[in-house]
């Protein structure tokens, strides 16, 4: 898989994109996982640092 891929499929797997084609994703900062923009903890490892990242296409 290229970079180019992964981040394709980032974006597919984030949130819903808002103005301008930009989309936001929420990743655990310990393990890596996405996560649902509501949780406030990692669902796989119970982390609740939770990174946020917005991605403009």
């Amino acid at each position: 898989m290229t970079v180019r891929d992964w981040l394709q499929e980032l974006l597919t797997d984030a949130d819903d994109p808002v103005e301008d084609g930009t989309r936001i994703l929420h990743e655990c900062r310990h393990c890596g996982v996405a996560v649902d923009a509501d949780d406030e903890s990692c669902p796989v490892c119970g982390t609740t640092e939770i990174a946020r990242y917005v991605l403009q296409q």
